[in-house]
This record gives structure tokens, C-alpha cells and sequence, in this order.
């Protein structure tokens, strides 16, 4: 959560996008904390390939927008 809202303060590196992947527990807390820190998205494990490629390539566009 740190390192993303490091990468959302500095103007050099706020338009990469962020998805957080955890393996801890599905408590809206630890979800609102990591899209509150400027994540694009954030998923749970276990984490489907096909679900992952497919939020992965709908960040993709947006970051192709912003540069």
C-alpha cells in the first residue's frame, strides 16, 4: 500500500496502474485502504488467470490514455 501511494505522489509515475493482489483475508477494510492508496483494482486470492488477464487488460487502455 505504501509503494502505491508513493508511485500516486510523484507526477513521474501517478498514471501507471495499480492492481493489488493479496492472499489475506476479504475484509472491506484491507480492499477500501488499498483503493483509498490510488489502486486501479485490487483482487483477492485465489486469483483465476482468466480474471486476472482480463482486469489486466482493461487497466491497460486507461494507462495508454494518460501519457
Amino acid at each position: 500500500i505504501e509503494v502505491c501511494r508513493n508511485l500516486k505522489a510523484d507526477p513521474n509515475t501517478s498514471h501507471i496502474p495499480v492492481l493489488m493482489l493479496t492472499g489475506e483475508a476479504r475484509e472491506v477494510v484491507t480492499r477500501v485502504e488499498g483503493l483509498d492508496s490510488g489502486a486501479e483494482d485490487y483482487m483477492f486470492k485465489p486469483i483465476s488467470p482468466r480474471v486476472l488477464l482480463a482486469r489486466i487488460s482493461s487497466l491497460l487502455p486507461q494507462a495508454g490514455k494518460t501519457r
